[in-house]
């Protein structure tokens, strides 16, 4: 009887649980949440190196006039057809030449998502002209694969300066006056959390100070960052 007695509590404690766990899936269904891993998808040396070398053939492509290059499916592993966020950057002589970001939101394989990217980077950073071919040979293409961007929850500012992590996080800063976002590897120029986001808040017209604002909204995300060698002199 106590077997049975026991049995019976097992069984709707279970049921409970199933309950509720449905619940919380159903919520977060309904909600857009993504229950999978946020992390940046990790690299081979093989598959960064290839991902490179198509973003070197699509940006020389661009430059000469030339059709867009084929990526060879041999070559495509399941890492490199995987949907992502890709933000390329290129720089020339160690300085900005532009960068590009066309959605935080994964749409396309990432091999396709880099060849788009170096050459909007190349060709449409409002901030620079159009890369153009003599400089080809100076410039170093940097790629950044984001992982799903999650809301940061603090309490006030001084919360938000503690469970920043820099380093790791990149930050997307919306206010009211816009958005805008640094990735990791800007905590190496900025490494003090106030002094990255009174920046980050100036990179899109808003006063120094507005990340200490109850209207704002704070979201991170990590990334998977290589480059090409720089040119040798």
């Amino acid at each position: 009887m106590v077997w049975c007695m026991w049995s019976i509590e097992r069984s709707w404690f279970l049921l409970v649980v199933l309950v509720a766990l449905g619940g919380i899936i159903s919520l977060s269904v309904l909600k857009g949440v993504d229950m999978t891993d946020r992390s940046p998808v990790r690299l081979s040396a093989d598959e960064r190196s290839y991902l490179l070398e198509l973003a070197r053939e699509a940006l020389t492509a661009e430059l000469s006039g030339l059709p867009a290059p084929s990526a060879d499916p041999k070559r495509l592993t399941p890492s490199l057809r995987r949907e992502a966020a890709c933000f390329v950057t290129l720089t020339e002589d160690d300085r900005l030449r532009g960068c590009i970001l066309d959605s935080f939101t994964p749409h396309e394989p990432m091999y396709e998502n880099v060849m788009r990217n170096v050459v909007l980077a190349a060709t449409a950073d409002p901030r620079f002209p159009p890369v153009s071919l003599p400089e080809l040979d100076r410039i170093t293409i940097e790629i950044s694969v984001l992982g799903r961007p999650r809301e940061l929850r603090y309490d006030g500012p001084d919360d938000l300066l503690v469970k920043l992590r820099p380093g790791i996080d990149g930050v997307i800063l919306t206010t009211p006056y816009g958005t805008s976002t640094y990735l990791p590897q800007v905590w190496e120029q900025l490494p003090e959390p106030e002094s990255f986001l009174t920046e980050l808040c100036r990179k899109h017209g808003a006063p120094g100070d507005c990340w200490r604002s109850d209207l704002v909204e704070v979201e991170t995300y990590e990334v998977e960052h290589f480059s090409e060698a720089p040119p040798s002199d």
